[in-house]
């Protein structure tokens, strides 16, 4: 069996769209973290120039590495490696264009695209492919996610949530490298200092189609905030906040994200054993936000009496729209 999944990405003079399949059921490899001339933004490519192409493979392309240059619908420049070759390995692999043709001459100046086809045997069991180690050591992790924006230059992108020393988020490659920009950050934000509850914070992790990080405060009953890929302080907002709470001291965790754009709604769990409100849902406004005022939907009440009698810890949703809860019913 295999996997497809693709992404196009227009620039101003270079741009790139990204294949990737595998051939099991079990093991996908993918390019991530495209980069052109060092930068996730525009490479610009002068006639006679060159163009450094890298990008991060999350394991090694044991069927090889097709990489094409694209003018249009026609192809220019075709770069192959097969299995164990340049190109083909776990982890940071750079190749370069030197702005000809297959036939050998200049390119014209204008609006190209590269391809990565990225492939794999696969595995046939669950495989370990990351080493066990201080590079990949996580004291105390609450929460993960995975980028699966494929249009997104983070696509891949994994990050943990760590609410012991140090508290805050770490970011890492498909491949577990570190983030471009470091592998860890707090976001601004004084993760584990509430006294009374230092090990709640920060907890659950949901990202968004919109490439929004949402991360739960569980040490706050719950509160939510939001940050860019980087998890700089300067991103940060404020996306459900007391005034969004269904009553005063509620304990909402199980943090989710759904949608995009107008469409995008946050969901969480109130875990509350004295009297939970059951699953939420808030509708997200144009800046990332709940609206204020706004205390959520409840889509799921809690009944003594049915199959949702206690508290819910964590929830999830499939593509077809069902939802999954955890409910705590004895401790």
């Amino acid at each position: 069996m295999g996997n497809i999944a693709w992404r196009r990405k227009q620039v101003l003079l270079v741009a790139f769209f990204l294949v990737v399949c595998a051939d099991s059921v079990r093991a996908n490899v993918y390019a991530t973290d495209i980069q052109l001339n060092g930068s996730q933004s525009a490479g610009v490519l002068v006639p006679g120039g060159s163009l450094t192409i890298s990008y991060i493979l999350n394991d090694n392309a044991t069927g090889g590495v097709l990489a094409r240059v694209f003018s249009g619908t026609n192809v220019v420049k075709t770069f192959t490696s097969a299995s164990g070759g340049a190109g083909t390995n776990a982890g940071l692999n750079v190749l370069v264009w030197d702005g000809t043709w297959d036939h050998g001459t200049n390119v014209f100046q204008g609006t190209y695209t590269v391809s990565i086809t990225a492939a794999a045997q696969g595995y046939e069991s669950w495989t370990n492919i990351t080493d066990d180690g201080p590079d990949f050591y996580v004291a105390n992790p609450r929460g993960v996610d995975v980028n699966r924006n494929t249009n997104s230059p983070y696509y891949g992108r994994v990050f943990v949530a760590s609410d012991s020393n140090p508290w805050g988020i770490y970011k890492y490659n498909a491949d577990g490298s570190p983030g471009d920009e470091g592998g860890f950050s707090t976001g601004g934000m004084p993760w584990g200092s509430d006294t009374d509850f230092p090990d709640y914070s920060p907890w659950k992790i949901a990202i968004a189609a919109s490439d929004e990080v949402y991360v739960d405060d569980f040490s706050g009953f719950g509160m939510v905030y939001g940050f860019d890929e980087t998890i700089s302080a300067r991103s940060i907002i404020n996306a459900v906040t007391t005034n969004n709470y269904p009553y005063p001291e509620p304990e909402l965790s199980g943090l989710y994200v759904t949608g995009a754009g107008t469409n995008e709604e946050i969901w969480m769990g109130d875990f509350n054993p004295q009297g939970s409100a059951g699953v939420l849902r808030w509708q997200v406004t144009s800046n990332g936000t709940a609206a204020t005022n706004d205390t959520g939907t409840v889509i799921a009440p809690v009944d003594t009496n049915g199959a949702l009698s206690s508290g819910v810890w964590d929830l999830a949703i499939d593509a077809e729209g069902e939802l999954y809860v955890i409910q705590l019913l004895t401790n």
